[in-house]
C-alpha cells in the first residue's frame, strides 16, 4: 500500500474532519508563530504498522512553562504572533483531544533556536 492510499486509509478510518482541523491548527501555529523568511516543512512517513504526520517550524523554542501548559485549554504560551495575529490559547488543546480520539498519539521535539517539530502517528487500518 502506498504513503497516498495510507494517508486516505487513515483519514476514512479515523475521520476526515479531525484530520483537516489537526493539520490546520498545526499548520496555521507554524505559520503564525514564525518570523518572517523562516520555513514551515510537512512530511508523511509510512512506519509498518502507523502513519506519521510531521509538521516543523522555525519558530522560537518553546519554553519550559510552554511545554508544561502545551495542551491546556486557553493557556496562551510565551511565543507571540509575529503579525499581530490573535491567539485564543485553545489551538493545541484541540489537536490533541482531536489526536487522542483518533487513536493517535502527539510527540514534541524542541531544541533552542532549532524551533519545534510535532510528529502525529495514527494507527494504520488493513
Amino acid at each position: 500500500m502506498d504513503l497516498e492510499n495510507n494517508l486516505e486509509s487513515a483519514i476514512m478510518h479515523g475521520n476526515a474532519d479531525y484530520v483537516m482541523r489537526i493539520m490546520e491548527k498545526l499548520i496555521s501555529n507554524a505559520i503564525k508563530f514564525s518570523p518572517i523568511g523562516k520555513n514551515v516543512f510537512i512530511r508523511l512517513q509510512d512506519l509498518d504498522k502507523h502513519l506519521a504526520i510531521e509538521v516543523q517550524d522555525e519558530c522560537p523554542s518553546f519554553t519550559q512553562y510552554d511545554i508544561k501548559n502545551l495542551y491546556k485549554s486557553f493557556k496562551k504560551l510565551s511565543a507571540q504572533p509575529t503579525s499581530g495575529e490573535s491567539s485564543t490559547g485553545l489551538g493545541l488543546a484541540v489537536v490533541k483531544s482531536l489526536v487522542t480520539k483518533m487513536n493517535g498519539q502527539i510527540a514534541l521535539y524542541s531544541a533552542p533556536d532549532k524551533g519545534e517539530r510535532f510528529i502525529l502517528t495514527f494507527p494504520k487500518h488493513q
